[in-house]
């Protein structure tokens, strides 16, 4: 158990080489991980942290759609996404370090959704999901696709539309 359970927006160098520390550890081995193109999104996105006794647990990315240049862009999908428009985020990069727990990663998806409907006017997110987030997603209120897709881009497993909007709206 953990003394003390943090989430915050990364915010320095220092936090962004702990989030990218974590990426690589957690997902190095993964056919849709490339480290080298996070660095562009984390820097037009929001990047949160679950932190707990000096450990990075968990982290999560949300990227404006208007940026242009969220991990969807360009990708030809087998399917049609909802209307996007200047009010959507595009969420990925949701990574845990096996010691998080179901509880820390469904604390850190309601902070960061809690964070944006207090600091921004963004309403909607999606994004595409490997089959084990599915339920983090569908913890915290978000629809989910009932099949999974293959994606070219994210490699040989299947990918879940998520989408919906932010919970914890009032």
């Amino acid at each position: 158990m953990y003394n003390t359970l943090v989430v915050r927006l990364a915010e320095t160098d220092r936090d962004l080489c702990r989030v990218q520390e974590l990426r690589r550890t957690e997902c190095d081995a993964q056919s849709w991980f490339h480290p080298d193109q996070d660095d562009a999104r984390d820097q037009a996105g929001f990047v949160w942290m679950a932190e707990a006794d000096n450990m990075l647990l968990a982290t999560i990315r949300a990227v404006p759609y208007s940026s242009g240049i969220g991990e969807l862009s360009g990708v030809d999908l087998p399917f049609a996404l909802p209307p996007l428009d200047d009010r959507c985020l595009e969420v990925g990069r949701f990574v845990a370090h096996p010691a998080a727990g179901v509880g820390t990663a469904c604390l850190l998806l309601y902070r960061a959704a809690s964070w944006l409907i207090a600091n921004s006017a963004y309403t909607q997110a999606y994004g595409m999901c490997a089959g084990p987030m599915v339920p983090y997603y569908r913890r915290i209120g978000m629809a989910v696709s009932r099949e999974g897709h293959p994606i070219p881009h994210f490699g040989p497993q299947l990918s879940y539309l998520i989408h919906g909007d932010l919970p914890c709206r009032n």
